[in-house]
């Protein structure tokens, strides 16, 4: 369509009318949103990214003590309806969980931020397609007088007038252009490639502030709420790091609340994984503290045990002393390098058959050719992801314990 999709949106709101705006992007089918107004206002935004984490952090940012007591009432309330999550705010106001002020400002701060992806998603796509008649991939359809089932009603008094989000949207949009954020997605999380670099410059309370905040888990909407920071400020000084290739942007999944909302079960779970797994110890290789603690947290998490070793020259003695059940290997470091390590551990008996996983910034044909040479199992790119480092975790190390591989023995699953 030839109109944006805000100019219809305005429309609406002239004619106070009542209904629901589907938004669907063509170019990428999985993400679709739908905007509901009531007499001309836009009282609620479902669909887009991250539909629980944007609830999660307005909550947290002002119940902190109590947020999963909040997130524990939210079964009362859900059902398969796209009011789902605007009826939980509806309920927490309805049982003096919230304030009016407090659900009004919870509710505005969610439209604006899905305004923005909106307006983000539109520009970037018809800059992408300007060649083929500027067209952006959207498709957007009236449906009058819909309304969401449960849909729980609140005075409209409390509703921002529509005209007034959509300048405040653009406005928001406008902003983070003429920074030179465009491509900054603010529901990606940022992650640090070169801790070095970035300390070097910055004050080291800086530096320690954003190893403890840059752990690729939280988005840069989360960063910023949680450090109490406008978010332009903080994506313009990380997307500085990024074009210096000291940092990366990567897509992060919505929060689970069930693992906030059922904690007995998550206990539970978190219990028999620990008792499963426990035996087995995980080591990582690498000369970078930061690197180090990145592996470490995301192991620990999932029950494993883990030793890591940033003295490389130490590093065969502590290995052959532990005798780790998968081992996570740098490739650069001070003194030697992973394929003179990879190559000593596979003269040792006892650790011939262990996983062997090279991490680097280097993916050259070559540089795979020579891990396989030397005895590596595999061969990963820095940085490194909660995804790909659980992967092999799983590909490697399965379910049994470590008495049990003893007593059979798998070569095999110790082949990449």
């Amino acid at each position: 369509m030839a109109d944006h999709f805000l100019r219809d949106i305005q429309t609406y709101d002239e004619k106070q009318e009542t209904g629901r705006l589907d938004i669907k992007n063509l170019n990428h089918p999985q993400q679709s949103w739908s905007l509901y107004l009531r007499l001309g206002r836009l009282f609620w935004l479902a669909g887009g990214k991250h539909e629980q984490r944007r609830i999660y952090r307005q909550l947290k940012n002002r119940y902190p003590q109590k947020i999963n007591r909040l997130l524990a009432l939210f079964p009362e309330v859900a059902s398969t309806s796209e009011a789902t999550y605007y009826n939980f705010l509806a309920y927490l106001l309805q049982k003096e969980y919230l304030t009016m002020e407090e659900f009004a400002r919870i509710k505005q701060a969610i439209k604006l931020e899905v305004l923005f992806d909106l307006l983000q998603v539109y520009h970037i796509q018809s800059q992408a397609s300007s060649d083929y008649g500027m067209s952006s991939g959207l498709q957007w359809k009236w449906s009058a007088n819909a309304r969401p089932e449960g849909y729980i009603p609140i005075p409209s008094e409390v509703a921002t007038p529509t005209g007034i989000l959509v300048k405040q949207a653009q406005k928001n949009w406008q902003n983070w252009r003429e920074a030179g954020l465009t491509y900054c997605w603010p529901n990606q999380a940022p992650v640090m490639t070169q801790p070095e670099q970035i300390q070097q410059a910055t004050a080291e309370k800086t530096f320690q502030n954003l190893k403890r905040l840059l752990t690729g888990q939280d988005s840069l909407r989360d960063i910023a709420l949680a450090t109490k920071r406008d978010i332009l400020p903080v994506a313009k000084a990380l997307w500085g790091y990024y074009k210096q290739g000291w940092l990366q942007f990567q897509e992060i999944p919505d929060r689970n609340w069930n693992q906030l909302t059922q904690p007995n079960q998550s206990q539970k779970t978190t219990a028999i994984a620990s008792s499963e797994n426990r035996k087995f110890l995980i080591a990582c290789v690498d000369d970078s503290p930061q690197v180090t603690q990145t592996v470490e947290q995301i192991v620990r998490e999932n029950g494993y045990d883990f030793i890591g070793i940033n003295d490389p020259l130490r590093a065969n003695a502590t290995l052959l002393k532990v005798k780790p059940d998968l081992i996570f290997l740098d490739l650069i470091m001070p003194n030697t390098n992973g394929y003179e390590i990879c190559t000593q551990l596979r003269r040792v008996s006892s650790l011939q058959e262990i996983p062997i996983i090279i991490l680097t910034g280097q993916d050259g044909l070559i540089d795979r050719m020579r891990a396989k040479m030397v005895g590596a199992t595999q061969y990963m790119s820095k940085p490194v992801y909660r995804s790909t480092i659980l992967e092999s975790v799983q590909k490697y190390l399965p379910n049994f314990t470590r008495q049990q591989t003893e007593i059979n023995p798998d070569p095999s699953s110790a082949q990449a």
